[in-house]
């Protein structure tokens, strides 16, 4: 770690990058890490959820009951600021059309007790119901819930409901048609450093809102963009002083901050999708798709610095978003194709490294791959043993 009156490290970091041995893998769409660094949510495209533990690296598999639906597909993972609950978001797929959200909650106090995902795991009934959820969020610092949904199909509409996480009632905060299908939404503190929240939309189209407090009055407005082509993700630099949204179409990286959209990089050349700070704030990780560059294959990663988006040309030393690439992902021992795609990225608290979900769908079937990351020079991920041999 860094030693009491020194400065953190700020300058660009190099990454190392692991597989995590998992056996029996599908496409792995979502992970996120508690509070406490003890453990690692990770959500397969359908269905399938896992529990990793840090010390001993076991993970558990659970296939929620589908309640008569053909397919559940996992959208999004978010912990309470206390660490204590996770909330999990799903969609329902029944006889080839959308069939509304289910929301559960992980106990980690009833997981540590049992070892059982399934008694840690409980469902709240949403009601009302939408066509189709997009994304979760969770106030900083209240543990507020607001839910993002969309039409299943265009014209599309936007809703989002505050959450009574007791009955799973839903109170609609506001709703209208939108340009796209909104994906994803982050907290950032508006132009007054009153809440606000920032919503990407990306699906068969494009379109940015904000959800902001001004006064006693919630508005839902269009903040001042220019072009920003699909937008996929969005994530906040902790405690919500900004957020970062990602342009999948453009490969671009956006920064919202004070009310104010702004470009920060036009990659072009590399596919992006979305990313995670760590909890600390100090530098996140933006990940996407696996290419072929000149017989080369790489999974993308890009390292963001807090403090550094000056980005004149992107690739080169006058851009402070630094290409960290997973090298030869197609060679052992992550043996990945370009159809592969990183699809979520998570730190743990206490260390420079975390994990990475990634994966591909076909007609043969899913498969993916956990991979584990680590900047060199960084504080070790690794857990001393326990002194006490608990």
């Amino acid at each position: 770690g860094t030693p009491d009156g020194c400065e953190a490290d700020e300058s660009p970091g190099s990454y190392a990058y692991t597989r995590v041995v998992v056996g029996g893998v599908g496409n792995l769409q979502g992970v996120e890490i508690a509070p406490s660094g003890d453990l690692a949510l990770i959500t397969e495209r359908i269905n399938r959820l896992r529990v990793l533990r840090r010390d001993d690296g076991v993970t558990a598999a659970y296939d929620v009951p589908l309640e008569g639906a053909d397919a559940l597909y996992w959208e999004d993972i978010a912990f309470t600021p206390d660490g204590r609950t996770a909330w999990l978001l799903a969609n329902r797929f029944d006889d080839g059309a959308w069939a509304g959200p289910r929301l559960f909650a992980f106990s980690v106090d009833a997981w540590e007790a049992s070892g059982e995902l399934a008694s840690a795991l409980t469902e709240r009934t949403l009601s009302p119901t939408r066509p189709r959820a997009s994304a979760l969020g969770i106030h900083p610092e209240t543990g507020a819930m607001i839910l993002l949904s969309r039409s299943a199909r265009s014209p599309y509409t936007m809703w989002l409901d505050s959450v009574d996480l007791e009955s799973g009632e839903l109170t609609s905060l506001a709703a209208t048609a939108t340009s796209a299908g909104c994906q994803d939404l982050s907290f950032a503190y508006n132009e007054l450093g009153g809440d606000g929240w920032l919503i990407v939309c990306g699906e068969n189209g494009a379109d940015v809102w904000t959800y902001k407090q001004i006064g006693e009055v919630w508005e839902l407005v269009r903040p001042s963009t220019g072009s920003t082509g699909n937008l996929s993700r969005t994530f906040a630099h902790p405690g919500g002083t900004y957020a970062i949204a990602i342009g999948w179409s453009g490969d671009l990286i956006f920064a919202f901050e004070g009310g104010l959209w702004s470009r920060i990089a036009d990659f072009s050349t590399r596919r992006l999708w979305t990313g995670a700070f760590h909890p600390d704030g100090t530098r996140a990780l933006v990940v996407g798709g696996v290419q072929n560059i000149r017989g080369e294959v790489f999974a993308n990663v890009h390292e963001l610095r807090d403090g550094f988006r000056t980005c004149p040309t992107v690739l080169t030393p006058s851009c402070e978003v630094t290409e960290v690439s997973i090298p030869a992902f197609d060679a052992a021992p992550f043996l990945g194709t370009t159809s592969y795609q990183l699809n979520d990225v998570a730190w743990w608290p206490d260390c420079d490294g975390g994990l990475i979900a990634s994966g591909t769908s076909s007609f043969a079937g899913d498969e993916g791959r956990l991979v584990a990351f680590e900047r060199v020079g960084g504080r070790s991920c690794a857990r001393a043993p326990d002194p006490g041999g608990g």
